[in-house]
């Protein structure tokens, strides 16, 4: 169960890197939806740290 202390953030600090560097960076975002190679995640403030293979889209 999430601790909901004052000093918690609301925010993701979100970044996209590839293997030719950031191509996407914002440091207040309250969800992330993600399109990953196992399917569609969502992700909010205070989510344990991850890493997963987005799928590639246009």
């Amino acid at each position: 169960m999430a601790d909901n202390s004052p000093s918690e953030s609301k925010h993701l600090s979100t970044s996209i890197v590839t293997p030719d560097g950031t191509v996407y960076h914002q440091d207040d975002v309250d969800m992330a939806v993600l399109d990953t190679l196992a399917g569609q995640i969502g992700i909010m403030a205070n989510h344990i740290p991850l890493v997963v293979a987005l799928r590639i889209s246009q």
